[in-house]
């Protein structure tokens, strides 16, 4: 998501500006820009995610006794150092402008304060609060935490408002539900962390701040998925990035035996292969996971992955647990240049699979003329017996 790039600065009673030192620091020669909660204004105490630390919220809206710089957001503060491209703490006491993000309309960024009836009953300031999550109203999910609102309430899919808040970005409140304490590795019903929302999604910049303030990667949902497999799924180069930087593992499977490599190559995500190439270690791994990925790669037609799979060194001619190799795959399906390509990168013609089938034979059985005409012009053999005798004429 897209926050404006400017430094954070001090709006005094008088309205004059002042532009906030900010401290960068660097981790393996990168600038890191996200903050870490450890906010110290004054106001409600709830405990953080962080046993050691205690986290503050302090109303701001309401007060009219001209202490509005001092009653801004350190959740803001926190958005403002992540534009300017630093990781320092957040919130040291230094009042700040309220920085909100970019992907909501007007309305919902000047929301005015909560109406009465919201806040009237404890029931009332729940429903205010997660439709003000969902819609990325910051300064009335701020009044509503100021307000003492339960934060861990959830809906009928187990989603609390971390979850919804952030699955649609809204870095701001998730900065403020972290820091009034919110359970940062939280799960709904299907065992879906805000990571997950947020990785699932692609917001790479909602993953870092969780991230920093100890969101954990090897979470999963019932289904098998992790973080990482989630940010596959979103086809996000920056969230896949983020989360394999930061030492997610790349060798694992879902329920349905699928790596997240695998996903990548059957949503087509070339840019992620490569990326997840890069992170398969030891090479027992790499071997298992990207010979896996060739071979549907040879399957669902996946010419530019296939190539980046040969480029890493992936042995063409490698076997599934069937025997099935790309080659096979690719001409069952029909797919003839992918079929060239392996020919020409030193395929082997008549390897057989376990039911004896070349792809010679497995492209004349399915009636894919044209990778017939390519095997046979290669060299295929076209007398080679499969289990039940046959060959592919």
């Amino acid at each position: 998501m897209d926050i404006a790039q400017s430094a954070p600065r001090h709006i005094a009673p008088d309205g004059t500006q002042t532009e906030l030192p900010v401290r960068n620091e660097t981790h393996q020669g990168q600038v890191h820009n996200v903050p870490q909660v450890t906010s110290r204004t004054t106001g409600d105490k709830r405990s953080g995610p962080d046993a050691s630390t205690t986290h503050t919220i302090e109303a701001v809206e309401g007060h009219n006794d001209g202490s509005a710089s001092a009653q801004s957001a350190t959740g803001t503060h926190a958005v403002a150092a992540l534009a300017s491209g630093s990781e320092s703490d957040a919130g040291q006491g230094s009042p700040v402008p309220r920085l909100v993000s970019q992907n909501r309309s007007a309305a919902m960024r000047h929301a005015g304060p909560i109406s009465a009836a919201d806040m009237a009953t404890e029931k009332s300031r729940v429903s205010a609060l997660f439709r003000a999550a969902m819609r990325g109203e910051t300064e009335q999910v701020r009044q509503l935490i100021s307000a003492g609102t339960p934060l861990d309430t959830v809906n009928k899919s187990g989603r609390n408002v971390l979850h919804l808040a952030a699955a649609r970005g809204h870095i701001d409140i998730v900065f403020l539900l972290v820091n009034a304490g919110l359970a940062i590795d939280a799960a709904d019903a299907k065992g879906d962390t805000a990571l997950m929302f947020a990785a699932n999604q692609g917001h790479a910049q909602v993953m870092k701040l969780l991230l920093v303030n100890g969101a954990r990667l090897d979470c999963r949902n019932r289904e098998g998925w992790c973080a990482l497999r989630c940010a596959v799924n979103s086809g996000n180069e920056g969230a896949v990035t983020e989360l394999v930087e930061r030492g997610a593992t790349v060798a694992t499977t879902d329920e349905k035996h699928k790596s997240p490599l695998m996903a990548a190559v059957e949503r087509d995500h070339v840019s992620i292969v490569k990326i997840l190439l890069t992170k398969l270690a030891p090479r027992r791994e790499f071997v298992r996971h990207s010979e896996a990925a060739l071979t549907l790669g040879g399957i669902s037609g996946r010419l530019q992955i296939v190539n980046a799979l040969l480029d890493a060194g992936v042995d063409i001619n490698a076997k599934t647990a069937m025997g099935g190799t790309a080659l096979i795959g690719a001409a069952q399906k029909g797919h003839t240049e992918i079929v060239e390509t392996l020919i020409k990168r030193g395929a082997c013609l008549d390897d057989m699979n376990a039911a004896g089938m070349t792809a010679l034979a497995a492209a004349a059985y399915y009636r894919k003329k044209e990778a017939v005409m390519a095997l046979v012009a290669a060299g295929a053999r076209v007398n080679t017996l499969n289990v039940s005798t046959y060959t592919p004429l």
